[in-house]
C-alpha cells in the first residue's frame, strides 16, 4: 500500500487533487524529475527504484517538494474535516429522528384525544367504559413500548457508526504514520543528495588548475 492509498479516501471533496498535471505543469515535473534522477546516480538501484515510487506518489499528490510537516498538517486538516463531517452529519441525523419521535407522539396524543371525546359524547354504560379504558390504555402502552424500541434500536446503530468511523480513523492514522515514515526518509535523502551536489559544484568552483599555478610563478 503506498501513501495515495491512506489519503485517497479523505481527498474526495476536500479540495485536493489525486490526478496527474498536465501541460505545463507536466513538463516543469519532468524536469524537475530529471534533475532528481541526477542527484540519485550513486544511489543503489534497490534504493532508487524505492525512491522512484514514493517520488512518483508525490507527483500524484501534486506535494513532491513538500516539506514532512506540510504533509502532515494537510493529513491532520482532511482528518479534521472528515470528523467535523461525520459529526455533523450524526447531529443532523438525531435531530431529524427526535423530530419525527415527536411530531409522531404528538399525533398519537391527539389521535387518543379524538377517540376519547367521540366515545364520551354517547355517554357510554359502565361497561363500555371500562371496556374503552382498558383498550385506550392498551394501545398508549404498545406506543410508548413501539418507540422506546425505536430508539433503542437508532441509538445503537448510531453507536455503531460511531464505532466504525472510530476505528476507520484509527486504521488510517496508522497507515499514515507507517508510510510518513518511507516519505521522511525520502526527504531526508532528497535533501542530503541536493546539499552534497552544492557542495561539490562549490569546492569544483574554489579549485584552482595546476597549470594556471605553474604560469604564475
Amino acid at each position: 500500500m503506498v501513501l495515495t492509498s491512506v489519503l485517497g479516501i479523505f481527498f474526495l471533496g476536500c479540495g485536493m487533487s489525486t490526478t496527474l498535471p498536465t501541460g505545463s505543469e507536466e513538463i516543469s515535473l519532468k524536469a524537475d524529475r530529471s534533475s532528481l534522477d541526477d542527484l540519485r546516480k550513486e544511489v543503489p538501484e534497490e534504493k532508487r527504484r524505492e525512491n522512484d515510487e514514493l517520488a512518483l506518489i508525490l507527483q500524484v499528490m501534486n506535494a513532491k517538494d513538500k516539506k514532512p510537516h506540510e504533509i502532515r498538517e494537510k493529513f491532520s486538516s482532511i482528518m479534521r474535516k472528515k470528523r467535523d463531517e461525520f459529526y455533523r452529519s450524526q447531529r443532523r441525523t438525531r435531530e431529524d429522528f427526535t423530530r419525527r419521535e415527536r411530531d409522531e407522539r404528538d399525533k398519537f396524543g391527539k389521535e387518543q384525544k379524538e377517540t376519547s371525546d367521540r366515545f364520551y359524547r354517547h355517554k357510554p354504560s359502565s361497561e363500555e367504559r371500562r371496556n374503552f379504558s382498558q383498550d385506550h390504555s392498551s394501545r398508549q402502552q404498545k406506543y410508548y413500548s413501539d418507540s422506546r424500541e425505536r430508539r433503542q434500536a437508532f441509538e445503537e446503530e448510531m453507536r455503531s457508526k460511531e464505532k466504525d468511523f472510530s476505528a476507520l480513523l484509527s486504521e488510517k492514522n496508522k497507515e499514515f504514520e507507517e508510510h510518513f515514515k518511507e516519505y521522511q526518509k525520502y526527504y531526508r535523502e532528497k535533501m542530503d543528495l541536493e546539499a552534497a551536489k552544492k557542495t561539490s559544484s562549490q569546492n569544483e568552483n574554489s579549485e584552482v588548475p595546476a597549470e594556471r599555478l605553474e604560469s604564475g610563478k
